[in-house]
């Protein structure tokens, strides 16, 4: 099955890598990922970018991340409920793109945002518990980066869904090569 698991994983972390390396070389290291909708928008009328950037990372992604849940989770249909979350909230963020359209918007956007990140984390510390730290790592590392680029304040939002994405990529990658 690893023939099946990780080349799924590796084309989600490229889709995520080649998406941020486009939105960092044109428009600088933004508020949040979300906030990368309004400027494809607004400067490049690819606003439709954003929603498949999410929508792709999603279909490529979740069927690896089923498959290593059901082979690692001791209770694997407790922590499907995790991924079946973060998968929905997903689809939440792409209908809700144009969140600073009207303040409830905002409001279900960046719950929504923070509802995925927590149910991310939880499963890497409830079934990948081996690598519990790599979150802290990559936390440490976003900081250091964040630090060095003196976006720290107007960007910490963005980092941390750095730290929440590249967490999950990198233990479903080291998972997905223990198959």
């Amino acid at each position: 099955m690893i023939i099946a698991v990780l080349p799924l994983v590796l084309v989600t972390l490229l889709i995520f890598c080649v998406y941020n390396i486009y939105i960092l070389s044109f428009f600088g290291i933004p508020e949040n990922l979300s906030m990368t909708y309004y400027y494809l928008k607004e400067e490049k009328n690819k606003a439709f970018l954003f929603p498949l950037f999410i929508l792709m990372m999603c279909c490529v992604f979740s069927p690896a991340w089923f498959f290593l849940n059901s082979y690692f989770a001791f209770f694997e249909s407790q922590t499907s409920i995790l991924i079946y979350i973060v998968c929905l909230m997903m689809f939440f963020l792409v209908l809700l793109s144009d969140y600073k359209e009207k303040k409830i918007r905002f409001y279900l956007h960046y719950t929504v945002a923070i509802i995925s990140s927590v149910c991310e984390l939880l499963w890497i510390f409830i079934v990948a518990y081996k690598y519990w730290y790599i979150p802290f790592m990559i936390l440490f590392l976003s900081f250091l980066a964040a630090f060095f680029t003196k976006t720290h304040k107007c960007s910490c939002i963005y980092w941390l869904e750095i730290t929440a994405f590249l967490s999950l990529f990198i233990v479903t990658f080291l998972l997905s090569l223990l198959l």
